[in-house]
């Protein structure tokens, strides 16, 4: 679990290289083995095998009993994207005045607002024991220590030599590359650039309840969740 932009798709990578540890880790196949909660549909989700790990990014759901929460610092995720623009008939990217009050507000994302989405989580689950909080900062300066808490929350041995095996499988260049020869347009993955800004003043608020977005009408969705959910 974790909102957007926070680290979600480099540590999937990670963690379906820790499950599936006997040959390469692509795109393909991590979107195989760490499927995400609204892009499959129940029936997809009832094939799998338990336990199942879901990657989501909605905020707290009670029907998601043990859980990885990936957080990073808001400004490093308040990046503005293109938003369509109705009186050009096109999309643009708003500047940073007018991107951050909206943002802030959770007027840009479907899953609310940072504060709203990662102090859902916080508040109902931070002192359970089957919930993992990591943040993106540590996994970036410590990515062994924090894998191997991963591992051992998931209920795998991680010797040495499968944790290495995950962060070579999982590094920046060899991602981009993956992307590039997978999807042929050359667009680098999402994966946030590194950074050293300090969570000492992390004060997420306590999420208000907002609506979900709604799923596709193609098929009902097993209930959402952004953290790496194990079920």
């Amino acid at each position: 679990m974790s909102y957007p932009k926070s680290g979600n798709t480099w540590t999937r990578f990670l963690v379906a290289s820790l499950i599936h540890d006997e040959e390469p880790m692509t795109f393909l196949k991590a979107d195989k083995v760490i499927p995400t909660v609204d892009s499959q549909s129940r029936k997809y989700f009832k094939s799998l095998p338990r336990p199942r790990v879901i990657k989501s990014h909605f905020p707290f759901d009670q029907n998601y009993p043990r859980v990885i929460y990936i957080v990073r610092d808001p400004k490093d995720v308040a990046v503005p994207v293109s938003l369509p623009d109705q009186a050009q008939g096109s999309r643009r990217r708003p500047p940073i005045d007018e991107w951050i009050p909206r943002y802030v507000a959770g007027e840009t994302c479907p899953y609310g607002s940072w504060g709203e989405n990662v102090g859902s989580w916080l508040a109902a689950r931070q002192q359970s024991p089957n919930f993992v909080l990591l943040r993106y900062e540590d996994m970036i300066q410590r990515t062994d220590v924090e894998l191997i808490k991963i591992a051992r929350f998931l209920d795998i041995d991680p010797t040495p030599e499968r944790i290495q095996w995950a962060i070579g499988q999982s590094t920046a260049d060899r991602m981009r590359k993956l992307e590039q020869k997978e999807a042929g347009n050359g667009s680098p993955p999402r994966i946030p650039a590194r950074t050293s800004s300090s969570f000492a003043a992390l004060r997420p608020e306590r999420a208000r309840q907002r609506s979900r977005p709604q799923p596709s009408r193609r098929s009902s969705r097993p209930g959402p969740a952004n953290a790496v959910a194990r079920l």
